[in-house]
């Protein structure tokens, strides 16, 4: 039985026939390959086992057919059979799967290829089925969100890098302190702290907690004047606040970078320049440093002689900030003339005489302390004082010798005679200092 070939051959006028069993296969591709799910509509749920089946209508024959599952391009399955059959048939294959989140959209497809060997038709005959997308419905997942995130201020928390995914696609939330926080308010240095990131869908929710911290550029807290006591300790309360904390340099008028010792002194007084740095933004300010000290004079004690009659200025020169309060004691009867005129105070006594001897005291006074500059004056009769007198003397002599002068000549005027004792006769009676004309 089965198909044969025949052929008739005359040899030496001998008629023979001879027959050969012919091996032939009559194959038919199937009218159709279609893939379904088993029992199942709709998308599915990660980790949950599905059924897929491939089916194959009227194929021949069907020992010689192979179902290839492709995931993609990826081959990830094939069946063969041994029915013998070689009328058409229709026939199954299933494949089970176990989908994850990354076979969300993923595309099945199953292929019926007729192997019918090396002297059959090259390349075997093959038909594919109509590619079978899968949707893949998974809890959310954190796909980026540091644990330590800094802002700067003005900026909402939608500036944050903190994605999540899922399918449904998932609804993202912010917590603070167990309330929901609007991720787009915009953030001020206030809202430091500790941030909760959900994101929820039906299957679940997953959350993650953020550290945030809100940068902002620096201010000055600072006064613009500042009085400090000379060689003491001093603490300048001028501070400037950032996030980053910022990097304070100290400028003087000449815009020289400096850095204050602990201890000032006078020559520190002066304005300087504070400039505050951070990753933020640059902040300057201006301030005043003033310096107090105590009074100070430049002598302490002084000697003045004088000679009576003369003149004496005392001058007290006075340093000291705040400036002092200058007053002057004095052990004598008699008050000076005082004036003070910016750091120099002076006492005059324009006509000395022993009444202006004494201690004189120049006292400089101020909360920190007082300063005091003592003179001694000395009254003496001196060059000058004899002068005086000689020429109050010689004075007083020309004065008597004009009066003098003055009555000699109201005498002579006036006439005078002295009586003369009797003398022998014929001596005339002479007048007197007179003349002889006379």
């Amino acid at each position: 039985t089965g198909p044969r070939c025949y052929g008739n051959f005359v040899t030496n006028k001998k008629y023979f026939q001879c027959q050969e069993k012919l091996q032939l296969i009559v194959y038919k591709t199937p009218d159709s390959v279609s893939i379904s799910v088993v029992n199942h509509t709709g998308p599915m749920v990660e980790g949950e086992q599905y059924q897929l089946q491939c089916e194959i209508q009227n194929i021949a024959p069907v020992r010689y057919l192979t179902v290839k599952w492709y995931k993609g391009e990826t081959l990830e399955n094939q069946t063969s059979y041994k029915d013998f059959t070689k009328t058409p048939v229709t026939v199954s294959s299933t494949l089970l799967i176990t989908p994850t989140s990354t076979d969300d959209g993923a595309q099945y497809s199953c292929v019926a290829e007729l192997e019918l060997g090396s002297e059959g038709p090259q390349p075997p005959p093959e038909d594919k089925s109509e590619p079978l997308s899968i949707t893949v419905h998974y809890e959310p997942r954190i796909t980026e969100c540091l644990n330590r995130v800094e802002l700067r201020e003005g900026e909402p928390l939608d500036s944050i890098s903190c994605r999540a995914k899922g399918n449904p696609l998932p609804i993202v939330t912010w917590y603070r302190d167990q309330s929901e926080f609007n991720s787009s308010t915009p953030l001020t240095r206030r809202d430091t702290g500790q941030y909760v990131f959900t994101a929820t869908n039906r299957l679940g929710r997953i959350l993650q907690a953020v550290n945030l911290t809100v940068g902002y550029r620096p201010t000055f807290n600072c006064n613009h004047t500042y009085e400090v006591t000379e060689n003491e300790n001093h603490t300048l309360t001028c501070t400037a606040e950032g996030y980053p904390v910022p990097a304070i340099t100290w400028f003087n008028e000449q815009g020289v970078e400096l850095e204050l010792p602990a201890h000032l002194t006078r020559r520190h007084a002066g304005q300087y320049t504070l400039v505050a740095k951070n990753t933020y933004g640059t902040e300057r300010h201006t301030l005043e440093i003033e310096v107090l000290y105590p009074p100070e004079v430049e002598q302490e004690k002084q000697d003045v002689t004088v000679a009576q009659g003369g003149t004496v200025i005392l001058m007290c020169t006075v340093e000291g900030n705040p400036p002092p309060k200058v007053t002057w004691t004095h052990s004598a009867p008699e008050e000076p003339q005082v004036s003070t005129r910016g750091r120099q105070s002076t006492a005059t006594i324009t006509t000395a005489t022993s009444a202006n001897a004494g201690v004189y005291t120049c006292n400089a006074t101020s909360h920190l302390g007082t300063a005091t500059r003592t003179f001694t004056i000395t009254i003496t009769v001196g060059e000058k004082g004899y002068h005086v007198i000689v020429w109050v003397v010689m004075t007083m002599a020309v004065c008597f010798l004009v009066l003098l002068i003055l009555r000699w000549k109201y005498m002579r005027r006036q006439g005078r005679y002295d009586i003369m004792p009797v003398q022998p006769a014929g001596v005339p009676l002479i007048p007197v200092n007179t003349p002889l004309e006379h």
